[in-house]
This record gives structure tokens, C-alpha cells and sequence, in this order.
């Protein structure tokens, strides 16, 4: 409990506008106590949850200082307010996802169990889901389930989504105050691309926390798309978890193989529809992006200093976790993954199908030889992971 009042506490420090006045030199005293006054009511509003006064009255400090630093802060964080990200909430999750893992719910992988956790951070709507993807119907033989295919990386962050909309802006506001370096890198991430402020930073901590919880939010996004999950439970009342999930739990090897091999053929086709690992569509995929984004959290977090380790901790598991899975299929063949994005793409695949091929490999084990040969090649699209590999494929 100390150490979430820890970070819950810093979290609320790094919500604050604080810091040292840094243009007195630019300004005169009269323009400097109308900053001031507008920064206090900024704040107020904020504090109120009125985040579009609260940007409102930030648009008017920046037509007088565009690089204002404190006001930059405050905008982003009305940004992700609207969003639906709260430094209070995200921080309090990852501290539980470090101190309170439940086997009873595990997928078997860290990142699958991290992201799983993270996506009731942020709720996207309908209205989101059909923005970011196109809804299709997957045929699993004894049911059929609507999953979400991706729009790409490019596409998904022009569209009408509120949330990911609200998060790029948080995005855009903040480019100018973040340090150059790991955490701000055009070439992993084309929205870092900005004129810096010439003012000399003084709030590194609170932009940089702001800029972990915006490309964590929009991993979170991305992640809940791909694995979309329409909330339906069982007869016992408990989650059915991912609906491409639902899909493989609903394969029956017992029955009628050929509609096992139908069903497992259109869960296969949806797997590399949404999990892409041709060199060019993986490059702008939502799964790249989202590796990309969880990457850069890890950074700034770690940029920041003085972040307790209970809140870097899910984070960083996944991006090891993640790390080792590349380090894997550069050493096969098996994942057809020619591009660094499509080894990437075919890592966080095999992380989130996990729960998936362990089905599967007991199931595949059930069929006569002269099928298994068929069910053998197309679980390689599903998972890639040699561990994985069902018994005689």
C-alpha cells in the first residue's frame, strides 16, 4: 500500500504545473501575470474535469508564448483527460500488475497478461472500434465471431476515433518540451518530428510522464483492436476472453474434421489479416505501432528518474518479453518475417496467441496423420514459436 501511495503521489506531483518562471526574459511583467492568471484558471478548470475550457484558456497562453512549457503540460494532460487516461488510475494498475498476478486468469505470456490488464485503462467505444478497424465475421465451424481488422498504423491515427484523436494531440502538444533522444525519435515514430522550444526546459519530469501515458494509451488502443474483446461471459458468469480466442476454443477435432479444418483455416486467415508479417504492411501496422509505443513508455519512463519500479515493472517485462520472442524468430525460418517490423509483428503475435496454440496443439494432437499434415501448416500462421509446435507437425 506505501508503494502506490508513492506513486499515486507522484503521479499527482507530476500532474501539477510547478516549476521555475522561464519567461521573464521574453515577456514583459504585465504579459507574465496575464499568463499567470490564465495558467491559474487553466488549472482550476482542469481540476474540475472541464478539459475543453481547460484548452480553451491554454489556446490563449500559447497566442501569447507558443512554447510555454507549464501550459503545454496542463494542455496535454486535458488531452488525455478526454481520452479517458488518468495518471492516478494507469499508475495504481501498473503497481497491481507488478504486485498481484492471478494464475488462474494467466495466458502464459507477459505481454498478453500486461496488455489484457492494461486495456481496463481505457475504453474504447463502438464508435472507436469502427473507426480503427473493419468488423468481419469469423466462421469457427460451431460459432461465429466478429473480430476487427486493423486499419494501418498511418490510417488509424487520422481517423474519427475520439480517443486516439485526443491522444495525438497530447502527442503533438508535448513534441516541442521533449528532449531529443531515445524517447523522441522521428524515425521510430514520424509524430516526433517538431521544432523544439528554444526556452530552456524545466519540467522534464511532468512532460515526459505525460509522454509515457500518451504512447501507452494509444499501445492500449492499438491492443484492443487487434484483440478485440466484446465483454461476453459463460454460464459460470466469467469472461470468454478475446474473441479470436473464442474462435479456437469453439474448434471441435472430434467432429467432423473437414469443418475443423474449415474453421481453423478461416482463424488462420484472420490471424495474418490482423497479426500482418509481409515486410510492407508490417511497417505501418497497428502491431508495430504498438511495440513502438511501449517501447518509447519504457524510455521516458526511465528518462524521468526516480519512477518507483512497481510502476516501470509490467512495462518493461513485456518489452523484455517481446525482445526475446525477435531474438527468436531471427533465428528461424519458421515465421516467414522478413523485415525487422515483420519480425516484431510475428513476436507480439506469438505472445497473444499463446493460450491459442496451447489449444491448439492438444486438438491438432486428436486428428487422424493424413490431416494433421494440413492443421500442421496452418498453425504455423497462427503461432510460429517452435515450442510451441503441436506433437507431429
Amino acid at each position: 500500500m506505501q508503494r502506490i501511495a508513492l506513486a499515486l503521489g507522484s503521479a499527482w506531483l507530476l500532474t501539477a504545473c510547478g516549476g521555475s518562471n522561464l519567461n521573464s526574459f521574453f515577456v514583459t511583467e504585465e504579459q507574465k501575470k496575464a499568463q499567470d492568471q490564465l495558467r491559474i484558471q487553466a488549472q482550476y478548470e482542469y481540476d474540475q474535469g472541464n478539459n475543453d475550457k481547460a484548452l480553451e484558456i491554454t489556446d490563449d497562453i500559447l497566442k501569447l508564448n507558443p512554447y510555454e512549457e507549464k501550459a503545454l503540460i496542463l494542455r496535454s494532460y486535458a488531452y488525455l483527460s478526454k481520452a479517458g487516461l488518468d495518471a492516478f488510475s494507469l499508475s495504481k494498475n501498473l503497481i497491481e500488475q507488478s504486485e498481484n498476478k492471478d494464475s488462474s486468469t494467466s495466458s502464459g505470456d507477459a505481454t498478453a497478461d500486461n496488455l489484457n490488464s492494461l486495456a481496463s485503462v481505457i475504453g474504447l467505444s463502438t464508435a472507436d472500434f469502427n473507426e480503427l478497424g473493419a468488423a468481419n465475421t469469423v466462421d469457427g465451424g460451431s460459432t461465429s465471431t466478429t473480430v476487427y481488422y486493423p486499419k494501418s498504423r498511418t490510417d488509424a491515427r487520422v481517423s474519427l476515433s475520439e480517443i486516439v484523436t485526443n491522444i495525438g494531440l497530447a502527442v503533438e502538444t508535448l513534441c516541442p518540451i521533449i528532449q531529443a533522444g531515445s524517447a523522441k525519435d522521428p524515425a521510430r515514430d514520424p509524430r516526433h518530428s517538431c521544432e523544439a522550444s528554444p526556452l530552456e526546459l524545466q519540467g522534464r519530469a511532468q512532460s515526459h510522464f505525460a509522454w509515457a501515458l500518451a504512447h501507452l494509451g494509444e499501445a492500449i488502443a492499438f491492443y484492443s483492436v487487434v484483440l478485440y474483446d466484446d465483454g461476453a461471459v459463460g454460464a459460470d458468469g466469467k469472461p470468454l476472453g478475446p474473441n479470436l480466442q473464442r474462435v479456437s476454443a469453439s474448434l471441435n477435432p472430434q467432429g467432423d474434421v473437414a469443418v475443423f479444418l474449415s474453421g481453423l483455416t478461416a482463424l488462420t486467415n484472420a490471424i495474418n489479416t490482423i497479426f500482418p508479417t509481409d515486410a510492407t504492411a508490417a511497417a505501418d501496422s497497428m502491431l508495430n505501432a504498438m511495440f513502438t509505443d511501449m517501447e518509447i513508455t519504457s524510455l521516458a519512463f526511465s528518462s524521468m528518474g526516480g519512477v518507483p519500479d512497481s510502476v516501470t515493472k509490467s512495462i518493461d517485462d513485456s518489452i523484455t518479453n517481446l525482445q526475446a520472442k525477435i531474438a527468436k524468430i531471427s533465428s528461424t525460418t519458421d515465421s516467414g518475417a522478413t523485415s525487422e517490423a515483420a519480425k516484431q509483428n510475428a513476436a507480439v503475435r506469438n505472445a497473444l496467441t499463446t493460450k491459442m496454440a496451447t489449444e491448439l496443439d492438444k486438438k491438432i494432437g486428436q486428428l487422424p496423420d493424413d490431416q494433421k499434415d494440413q492443421a500442421c501448416e496452418l498453425f504455423k500462421s497462427i503461432n510460429s514459436d517452435p515450442a510451441k509446435k503441436p506433437a507431429g507437425c
